[in-house]
């Protein structure tokens, strides 16, 4: 048992990044071997049994958490996890979004060439069965645990198309990740691209979106990097790499015990797009800022929004011998111009920076007044505020329509989500036999009237406080015409409707056509 012991918790594997079977063995020395003794005497000597697998577990997130906030130990499910998000994956299924209503499970999304998508799935389905198994009048988390299984699994599944009851044999499989949920002219030389997150997959699915926008007759690009928490940084690098010309340092790496590492781009020249803005929050983080401190520090696009999230620290994870892991903290990622991205810290707190916004007339941060300490600059001098994470070029508070706590707390009570399902249910033939499109559904005055007369008798059914949802008529309009748009068209389509309320993406908008402002801050284009 002893050796036993001294294997799990002391004799690591050191494998890289893609786990191969490869491997160099580490003898701990004599604070190991003291670890080892404490575990032995507790398995042989203490009063009562103890479990030996769940008290090497625990003294590793003991020793680990005393580390950093992002280094920590991962069991075998959660490595597995991280990798398959990696690859672009992130569950074995049939590749379907649902809502319950009525005790009825409504398809609500399809995943584009998901089995499902593949098996002749479609919006608005209900389903009644799955393998035998009733949907109806069941709780959500049994229907996600009937309709999930192992890959290349099938499944039956039972459903009301209209009044037609059909049966569809489906076969499970790996459902990728939405990488770019979204991809769509804006104006007729505006192109748009919202990032999720960066794979394995996300440069192809971006280059494929930006050729075809290019080809519609898209020249200027806004990149909605807002709530992206990263991911791989070699998907950060790849799509720096497609705007900037070759051999441009676009990020470095280095450590205690990690020599500087040079990413440089690869491509013979630069992409076609001429000015481009880089939408940012709060929480784009890691592999976002990687991207926008790079496009950021070359000149080469305008950063708009909030300040990022400020994680700049290289994680990688290391086998234990029994499938877990510890993710550790080996390095610090760097921008081009030699900005260090993580936020400082004190007792694992962030520290603001304490920046005045209101000094920003028409929101351009360079004319803040900032502690020397602060003062950062790109390649060709131009002047940037550093401190950790990117601090925008144009800064544009916050917009806390759609996620304010009034608003979530009415859609809540008023079971918005669920309305605009009933509504698609009831009425998306009559909307799509209309023939009418995704902008003339956004302004029609007739289907707000529709759609308010609905809520407002679910607000009076329910016994609600009608006035409150007076209030935000404006908001709550524009959420369920987004929603039922989603449902109709897709998702471009509700991102088209809910950017229209965006106040940072009409800021884009707007100053994408200015060749002045891209002039002003200094960028090249």
């Amino acid at each position: 048992m002893r050796k036993l012991l001294f294997s799990i918790l002391f004799t690591i594997t050191l494998l890289p990044i893609s786990f191969e079977t490869s491997c160099q063995t580490y003898y701990s020395g004599e604070q190991g071997q003291k670890l080892d003794w404490a575990l032995f005497y507790l398995n042989t000597e203490y009063v009562d049994s103890v479990n030996s697998e769940k008290l090497a577990e625990e003294a590793v997130k003991a020793i680990v958490g005393q580390l950093d906030p992002y280094s920590s130990y991962q069991t075998k499910a959660e490595l597995d996890s991280q990798q398959s998000r990696d690859k672009g994956h992130s569950y074995v299924g049939i590749g379907i979004n649902f809502f319950q209503l009525e005790d009825t499970v409504f398809v609500t999304n399809v995943v584009p060439f998901g089995p499902a998508s593949k098996a002749g799935v479609q919006l608005g389905d209900k389903l009644i069965s799955a393998s035998g198994q009733s949907l109806v009048s069941i709780s959500q988390q049994r229907v996600v645990d009937i309709l999930r299984g192992e890959k290349d699994s099938s499944v039956e599944v039972e459903l009301y198309r209209g009044k037609q009851r059909i049966r569809i044999d489906i076969v499970r499989d790996q459902i990728p990740l939405v990488e770019i949920p979204s991809a769509y002219l804006v104006e007729e030389d505006i192109g748009y691209i919202k990032v999720n997150n960066f794979t394995t997959n996300t440069l192809s699915k971006f280059t494929d979106s930006l050729q075809s926008l290019g080809a519609s007759g898209a020249k200027q690009l806004i990149i909605d990097l807002r709530g992206n928490p990263g991911g791989l940084v070699k998907s950060a690098v790849a799509l720096s790499d497609l705007f900037l010309e070759e051999g441009k340092l676009l990020l470095y790496t280095e450590g205690h015990s990690m020599e500087r590492v040079d990413h440089v781009s690869k491509t013979s020249e630069d992409g076609a797009t001429e000015r481009i803005v880089l939408l940012i929050d709060k929480n784009t983080a890691s592999a976002s800022e990687i991207f926008s401190g790079a496009l950021q520090d070359w000149d080469r696009a305008l950063v708009l929004g909030q300040e990022s999230y400020g994680k700049g620290l290289v994680q990688q994870s290391y086998l234990l011998g029994d499938g877990s892991a510890i993710r550790l903290t080996i390095g610090r990622y760097y921008t081009p111009a030699g900005r260090f991205i993580q936020r400082p810290s004190i007792g694992g707190k962030f520290i603001n920076k304490s920046i005045d916004y209101g000094q920003a007339r028409g929101g351009f941060t360079s004319q803040i007044s900032v502690p020397d300490s602060l003062i950062e600059y790109s390649l060709s001098k131009r002047r940037l505020i550093g401190g950790g994470g990117i601090t925008p070029d144009i800064h544009v508070a916050a917009d806390s329509t759609f996620i304010s706590v009034a608003f979530n707390q009415l859609s809540y009570d008023v079971q918005l989500y669920g309305l605009c399902q009933k509504i698609l249910s009831d009425h998306r033939h009559s909307l799509l036999k209309a023939n009418i499109s995704i902008d003339a559904f956004s302004q029609s005055a007739e289907a707000s009237s529709l759609l308010w007369s609905v809520l407002q008798d679910q607000v009076i059914d329910l016994e609600l406080e009608l006035s409150n949802y007076e209030k935000q008529r404006s908001a709550l309009l524009t959420q369920m015409k987004a929603w039922i748009a989603a449902g109709l068209w897709g998702n471009n389509a509700y991102y088209k409707i809910i950017n229209q309320e965006d106040a940072s993406f009409r800021r884009a908008v707007s100053e994408i056509k200015k060749q002045e402002t891209f002039r002003r801050i200094g960028l090249r284009y």
